[in-house]
């Protein structure tokens, strides 16, 4: 008998996913929407599977981007106004209309406008895999530190699935994180 088996990722506030649950499958089909769609980006790059169908749907591996994905003013103003009622207005606007939203929400796992916030907030992180075939996220961040004076998080420190990546925040100013871009460079690490 054939197994199939439909898994719904929904909470992208870490990157953590078990790998075993794809495990035994003749074929997957990838259905990414939205931000799924960096997220499957993020946790499946890589990895072998035998995959008979990828398909990204509105959305795009460079989730805050001005020229390829929320342009970044869109994006925090989004994030410092999030409320009830702005997810409401939201939902009206992807589902084109209150009988469609009732739809979705019969269907959608339930929330809290708090939770969902934290999701939209855990974006402003940048998660990378480590370069030249690098596998170990804390001996990466300790080398990091040592040779270019820049801290970043070992993506270990999320679950197995943030080893090989680091995570970096988006909090210092364009030019400053531009410096800390240059040394990882004059210290021959990326």
């Amino acid at each position: 008998m054939e197994r199939r088996c439909r898994i719904q990722g929904f909470d992208y506030r870490t990157l953590e996913f078990d790998y075993s649950l794809l495990d035994g499958y003749r074929e997957i089909r990838l259905l990414a929407w939205s931000m799924g769609v960096w997220v499957a980006g993020q946790i499946l790059s890589g990895r072998t599977y035998p995959w008979e169908m990828k398909l990204a749907v509105n959305g795009t591996p460079f989730p805050i981007d001005d020229r390829r994905g929320i342009a970044e003013a869109v994006f925090h103003g989004t994030l410092e106004n999030f409320s009830d009622a702005a997810l409401a207005r939201f939902r009206r606007r992807i589902c084109g209309g209150a009988g469609q939203v009732r739809e979705f929400l019969s269907h959608q796992p339930y929330r809290t406008t708090e939770e969902l916030g934290a999701e939209l907030a855990a974006l402003e992180h940048v998660w990378a895999k480590l370069p030249g075939g690098r596998t170990d996220s804390m001996a990466f961040c300790e080398e990091l530190m040592e040779k270019a004076g820049v801290v970043v998080t070992p993506g270990a420190s999320f679950g197995p699935s943030g080893e090989g990546h680091v995570r970096m925040a988006l909090v210092l100013p364009p030019d400053q994180i531009a410096l800390a871009v240059e040394a990882i460079r004059e210290a021959g690490l990326y």
